[in-house]
């Protein structure tokens, strides 16, 4: 196996603390390129339960700093309810959690946008992009 650790770009970090409609705060972190300060970039968003301060942490530090050393945005958020996000997770794919990722989606949409699309994500990932019903729109927009 190789490793890559010089890319394009140089990259940044962020935590990210991201107001939802209701209040509730979802945690995050982004990995971009510095460029992205003065010029937009694509982002790629991964919405998941999987805590991303201990459970996904090996492999988000080397994913997403991947990513943005090749001029994207890799955006990487707890579900609400799991990791350091607030809120009650109390089953999958919830009316809630699929207005959560919309918006999380929908406000990404300066320099383009992507999802990675695995495991417990595919599902939600779906009915965001494959026309949600207006209904899921209107309650996620900001």
């Amino acid at each position: 196996m190789r490793i890559v650790d010089r890319f394009p770009h140089e990259v940044v970090e962020d935590r990210l603390r991201i107001r939802m409609s209701d209040g509730t705060h979802l945690a995050g972190r982004v990995w971009r390129p510095t460029t992205s300060a003065t010029r937009p970039v694509p982002a790629v968003l991964e919405f998941i339960p999987y805590r991303q301060r201990d459970l996904t942490a090996v492999r988000d530090s080397m994913h997403h700093p991947y990513l943005a050393g090749h001029g994207f945005a890799g955006v990487r958020v707890d579900l609400r309810g799991s990791g350091d996000s607030e809120g009650v997770l109390t089953d999958e794919y919830l009316e809630r959690e699929l207005c959560d990722g919309a918006h999380r989606h929908n406000s990404m949409v300066s320099g383009g946008r992507g999802l990675w699309e695995r495991s417990s994500s595919a599902p939600a990932a779906e009915q965001w992009t494959e026309g949600a019903p207006t209904s899921r729109a209107g309650a996620a927009t900001r």
